[in-house]
């Protein structure tokens, strides 16, 4: 085994169609996943379509017991000790930033931060990153 800690919680921002079934994914290689979206009910019925779909994005059925349903305004808690933040929410740059701003307040100071990703696939990563700490900067993937 290599010297990379294990990913135990992670934090997936969106739960449309593409930040769903990463939960799920995730989920399914034993991964705690808090999954948010604007607000509880909506990331619930998001994942709950997800698993509808086929093929499943689920490993097993069982797979979901490791994600948690949160809305956007408990981000400040759940990413209190996330070990990885992925970004999947719409694709434009100003919510993108402005949740990317939430988060960087929210683990400013950790001594371990998560690492932060986005899922965006035409987004300038440099716009994205606009105003956010060197901290957050230095642990930010695109």
């Amino acid at each position: 085994m290599s010297g990379l800690p294990r990913l135990r919680h992670a934090v997936v921002l969106g739960a449309g169609t593409m930040g769903a079934q990463i939960a799920a994914l995730l989920a399914g290689n034993g991964v705690r996943v808090s999954l948010l979206d604007l607000e509880a009910d909506v990331a619930r019925a998001r994942l709950e379509r997800a698993a509808k779909l086929r093929p499943a994005p689920f490993y097993l059925p069982s797979d979901r017991r490791n994600i948690r349903t949160h809305g956007f305004d408990q981000l400040a808690d759940v990413v209190a000790d996330a070990d990885w933040v992925v970004e999947a929410i719409v694709e434009q740059l100003e919510p993108k930033q402005a949740l990317l701003a939430r988060v960087d307040e929210a683990v400013a100071g950790r001594e371990r931060p998560p690492i932060v990703s986005t899922n965006t696939s035409g987004i300038s990563i440099n716009a994205l990153l606009e105003g956010r700490s060197d901290a957050f900067r230095q642990r930010f993937l695109g």
